[in-house]
Formats: structure tokens, C-alpha cells, sequence
């Protein structure tokens, strides 16, 4: 199903002030130039929460409460210092820490440093750095995953850290697949299981891991690359009984997989994204693509649908709107609500403006009705 082009286009110049629910006055929160910020929906204020620059895929909690995050470490930045940047340390992931962000006291908590004597690319010192993925939330917020490796091994595992008792444990202490492009391989989590991405790039044949709670291996799907196309992102998938695995391609398509055995599934139509809190009250976001415009997304059952990809969109609390990048230009930002479209002032594409790479409001889900 596709929305005709000029409802996009009706919708685009139909700007006005939103009114929102008492639940949407919770922050927007912008990833910005390696920095994240935090927006009033409501007074459309903007302040900010880090000042590194160093700051990488932020991860809001099912709670809402809190953002997890990857900061490039101190140890990585100096040894950028000593190298040429066309070096070999160019062509890799630095190593890295995890930070918590928490909205309720504004305090941060580095959860995963890096080693009291780290050292890398120090002449006639050995190198001792850890590089990690990005985090991922448990279902319930009370833990946080990733998985990292010391830096010049080739040895990941999987690392989990309870917020409750503050205690950070390897699930899996070893993972034995290669390590491709310096990345620690990428971690989802959702419920009872874990997906870890093995695949060497996005283009080629996609190798997983689905793994247990308990750190069992349950499957090692392996797909078939799809010529012409690549991998975009991969998602946990809840269905009724079960997590499925969702691969989402660039061309739009996708490819479900069966959470327990790892074998592809037929599905009558793609997920949707959700409100994590309110999913059956919630609007839903679904993504498709077409010749003329490309990738774009849909709120189902309203009139509102505009280009972008699922890390351009989101729902707010209570699911009733939307906050995206794209307006009004590609890097500005903006929230939908009952139809009316409001600009996030001092976002966009010039020097004077937060050029908006990510953005988070309400926790979200993927769900998928299968026959």
C-alpha cells in the first residue's frame, strides 16, 4: 500500500503549532555532531547533555528514563593524536566506553571504562584498549548489552551490565568469529533472546547468532546476499508467542526469521513500529519505498507519511505522535501531531544549526501479525 506523493506534499507546507497530550511533555532528545541535547515539546527549547563530540548511537530505554550510549575513549583520541589519519588506525572502530544518561537526575554513570593501564599505538608499550558496540536495553530497562574485544585479538563476547546491582558479567566470554572492519560485532535485544550480527558487511552474506538469555546458542542463520541490496538494520520482531528476527534492506524489503530455529518465515505484511508502553493504542509506522521518493515512512490510518528511514522517525509516549529529521531540510527537525507539523527551531543543514542525526522521544517496539 502507498500513500499518493501529494499527500506528502499537502502535509509538508501545512505547518502549525502542536498541542500535545500531558504524557508528550516528556524530553526529545537529539543525537547531534557526535553530542546529544535535550528538547522541551513544548516550549520547543533546546539544551545540552554531552560536550565530547565523541557521543554514538544513543539508545533510549523501554522506561524512557534513561539513554544509554557509546563515547569514544580517551585512549583511542590520543592515539589518533600519534598516527597519520589516513593510518591504520583510521580504517578501524575506536576503542570505546558506555555511558548512562538519566533523565530524572540528569546524572551520567560510565558503566564500561576502559583499563586503568590502557595504551594504544605507544612505541615499545603494548597495546591495551577495549572496543565495544553499541548498547542495547533489555526488554524490562533494568539491563544493558553489548559486546567488545581487546583491541589487536579477534575474540568478541558478550557483555552484560545490571543496572540494579551495578555488576557488569560475560554472557558469552567468547565468541568465535572473526572481527571485520576493527567493529565489534552489533548486538539487539529482545525478549528472551539476543541477536548478535556475525555478517562481514551489509552487501554480503548476513551471518547472526541467536542466543538465549541464559547465553545458549539456540541458531547461526546464515542468508543469502540479495543482489542489488543491502542489509539497512536488523530488529528483534515480537509476534504473539515469540521474537522473530527482522532484517530490513534498503529496497525496502524484508526477511523474517524465526527467533528459536533462525529459518526464514512467510508473513502477510511487514512490522510495525509502536509505542513500547501503549502498543494497543498506539499509531503505527510502517516503511516502504517507491521509484520517486524513495524510502519513506507512514502512520497508518492518518494522512501524514514523509521520506526517511526507521533511524529518521520516531513515536512519542503515549504513540499519538510523531518527531522525524527531514523538515524543514534534510537535517532539520520536527514533531507531527493531529496533523499539524512544528519545526524544532535552530535544526537544519547550516553552520548555526544542530544538523540532527538521530532522535528519540517515546520507547518503541516492532510487532508482526503472522498467520
Amino acid at each position: 500500500m502507498f500513500r499518493k506523493p501529494f499527500l506528502i506534499f499537502v502535509l509538508i507546507v501545512s505547518v502549525a503549532n502542536s498541542i500535545f497530550a500531558q504524557d508528550n511533555t516528556s524530553s526529545i532528545y537529539l543525537w547531534v555532531r557526535g553530542d546529544l541535547y535535550r528538547v522541551d515539546p513544548t516550549a520547543l527549547t533546546t539544551e545540552p547533555i554531552t560536550d565530547s563530540g565523541t557521543v554514538s548511537s544513543p539508545a533510549l530505554s523501554p522506561t524512557g528514563t534513561r539513554i544509554a550510549y557509546k563515547e569514544a575513549a580517551q585512549v583511542g583520541l590520543e592515539a589518533l593524536d600519534r598516527v597519520e589519519a589516513e593510518g591504520e588506525i583510521a580504517e578501524i572502530d575506536l576503542p570505546a566506553n558506555i555511558a548512562v544518561f538519566d533523565a530524572s537526575t540528569g546524572n551520567t554513570v560510565t558503566i564500561a571504562a576502559q583499563p586503568e593501564d590502557a595504551s594504544l599505538l605507544v612505541e615499545g608499550v603494548p597495546d591495551k584498549a577495549i572496543v565495544r558496540s553499541a548498547p542495547a536495553w533489555s526488554p524490562d530497562g533494568t539491563r544493558i548489552a553489548w559486546t567488545e574485544f581487546d583491541f589487536g585479538t579477534d575474540v568478541s563476547r558478550l557483555m552484560i551490565y545490571d543496572l540494579t546491582s551495578g555488576t557488569t558479567s560475560a554472557l558469552i566470554p567468547e565468541i568465535f568469529a572473526s572481527i571485520t572492519q576493527g567493529r565489534s560485532p552489533e548486538v539487539r535485544w529482545g525478549n528472551h533472546i539476543f541477536i548478535i550480527n556475525l555478517s562481514a558487511d551489509e552487501a554480503g552474506d548476513q551471518t547472526y547468532f541467536i542466543v538465549s538469555e541464559t547465553g545458549v546458542i539456540e541458531s547461526t542463520p546464515r542468508i543469502a546476499p540479495v543482489p542489488d541490496d543491502y542489509v539497512l538494520d536488523f530488529f528483534p520482531v515480537e509476534g504473539e508467542s515469540q521474537t522473530y528476527v527482522g532484517l530490513f534492506y534498503a529496497s525496502g524489503r524484508w526477511t523474517i526469521l524465526d527467533g528459536r530455529t533462525g529459518v526464514g518465515v512467510p508473513f502477510p505484511d511487514v512490522p510495525h513500529l509502536v509505542n513500547l508502553q501503549n502498543p494497543e493504542t498506539s499509531l503505527h509506522l510502517r516503511f516502504d519505498i517507491t521509484p520517486d521518493m524513495g524510502m519513506f515512512w507512514e502512520l497508518l490510518d492518518t494522512t501524514m507519511a514523509f521520506t526517511g528511514s526507521p533511524s529518521r522517525v520516531t513515536l512519542s509516549p503515549d504513540g499519538q505522535a510523531a518527531a522525524f529529521i527531514g523538515y524543514p531540510t534534510f537535517n532539520g527537525a520536527a514533531i507531527w501531531s493531529a496533523d499539524n507539523i512544528t519545526e524544532i527551531p535552530n535544526t537544519g543543514d547550516s553552520e548555526t544549526e544542530f544538523e540532527v542525526g538521530a532522535i528519540l522521544w517515546g520507547a518503541t517496539v516492532w510487532q508482526i501479525t503472522l498467520p
